[in-house]
């Protein structure tokens, strides 16, 4: 069997996005041109590397590095490495540690792992094993299976929320996709989040992708917007990333209709596996009831480890 090798810098944004669409289920931190333009953003620093079987590209790896207190930068792997054909174990974890090893402590740089990896007994056994240290919990979201057929999409659907979907659905609503929602998406979820205050992404950030990588829809009510939601494209796969529904979306349950109507639109687009962008259960149990009512598959990642 070939070895796994890891190669750093060397390549172009077309090898990357190659290997990218034969992902089964990609994330939004190992698009190219997100992680282009966060590093714009906020002045960041970026490493990326292909893991090769042979001369073969199996997988990828992306690292935002973070300066910090001018004598420090924190390298951030979230959610990675990311296969089109996984390795074995023990070549995952060799991964992992040469990622880790790649820039030292003693040379101002500490790293932060996040692999994509299930919150098990098991995988937490092996990190730990291999000197890796959890230092925080690990991601929980959502994927739904747009392979399914739309039938079996509607059957796993929780009775309240396909009712409340039916009900949108006999409403005066329009499904659309047209440049206008982009402002009133984003004027409202900016105006949200200053007022509220929440830690998050500033929501500009995820307008600066380009056309091929995101979708942003709209349900209209009287012709004007009620309910839009921005949804990042990587490969085969789509996040759901930034949404809002205004006092009468919320009455004539207009996301419910939304992400119906956004499912089926990312299937003709032939994205495969649609990640509804992140639970909370005890910071927003709301939201991660409305979501987990899609009738998806849940997942917790590992954590973070040091």
């Amino acid at each position: 069997m070939n070895k796994i090798h890891l190669e750093w810098e060397e390549f172009s944004q077309q090898d990357w996005e190659d290997c990218l669409n034969k992902i089964p289920r990609s994330n939004a931190f190992h698009d190219w041109d997100m992680a282009e333009i966060l590093t714009n953003e906020f002045n960041n620093g970026l490493e990326r590397c292909l893991i090769k079987r042979g001369n073969k590209i199996i997988g990828l790896a992306q690292l935002y590095n973070v300066p910090k207190l001018k004598i420090l930068t924190h390298r951030k792997l979230i959610r990675g490495p990311i296969f089109s054909k996984p390795p074995m174990p023990d070549e995952l974890m060799d991964i992992l540690l040469k990622i880790k090893q790649r820039k030292s402590l003693l040379k101002g740089y500490m790293t932060d792992l996040m692999p994509e990896l299930p919150d098990s007994e098991a995988v937490n056994r092996e990190l730990s094993k291999n000197g890796l240290h959890k230092v925080l919990r690990g991601y929980q979201s959502i994927w739904i299976d747009l392979r399914k057929s739309e039938d079996d999409l509607r059957k796993d659907l929780h009775s309240k929320w396909r009712n409340q979907l039916s009900k949108a659905e006999h409403e005066n609503l329009d499904f659309m996709e047209d440049a206008n929602a982009e402002d009133w998406l984003l004027q409202h979820v900016t105006d949200q989040q200053n007022t509220i205050g929440y830690d998050a992404m500033p929501p500009a950030v995820y307008f600066k992708l380009p056309d091929s990588k995101k979708m942003v829809v709209s349900i209209q009510h009287n012709q004007e917007p009620c309910a839009a939601v921005l949804i990042q494209l990587h490969g085969q796969s789509a996040t759901y990333q930034l949404s809002f529904a205004d006092e009468t979306g919320k009455k004539l349950n207009a996301m419910n209709l939304l992400l119906w109507k956004s499912i089926l639109h990312l299937k003709n687009r032939r994205i495969n596996n649609f990640d509804l962008g992140g639970i909370e259960p005890e910071k927003n149990p709301g939201l991660a009831r409305f979501k987990e009512r899609m009738g998806g598959e849940s997942f917790t990642l590992a954590g973070n480890f040091t």
